[in-house]
């Protein structure tokens, strides 16, 4: 399965090489996975250009990124008991950045709103557990 989407997906490209950034401007671009909370977690400000990494909303959306899911992860270090906490911590680390985005994210809880983010051309924050 794979391997023919990606087919589609060089096909796509091809076709349109000459018009990648009208095709990007016109796709929903959605990045499935960004470990970043990890920095926001130690006090980085990722609601503005930083200069670790490669990730912060400003970034995100000058680059085109409509969802983005930030990782939750616990990872098999943490004591019993403790894992639940940290991934509390993360997902209020990511509540806090939305807030401090002057509305360039929003959290989306449902696939609707989803929609009507994408619409309203803000970055629309999802959260992936691991």
């Amino acid at each position: 399965m794979r391997s023919v989407l990606f087919f589609l997906l060089i096909i796509c490209v091809t076709a349109h090489s000459g018009d990648y950034k009208k095709l990007h401007k016109k796709s929903v671009v959605v990045d499935t996975h960004n470990d970043v909370l990890l920095r926001a977690m130690k006090g980085e400000d990722l609601a503005v250009r930083t200069t670790e990494g490669h990730s912060d909303i400003i970034r995100l959306r000058e680059g085109g990124v409509d969802v983005q899911f930030f990782s939750v992860w616990c990872g098999g270090d943490f004591e019993k008991g403790r894992a639940n906490k940290r991934a509390n911590e993360m997902i209020d680390s990511l509540e806090a950045l939305v807030k401090r985005s002057n509305g360039l994210a929003i959290q989306a809880h449902t696939y609707k709103e989803v929609e009507r983010r994408i619409k309203e051309k803000k970055l629309v924050v999802l959260i992936g557990v691991e």
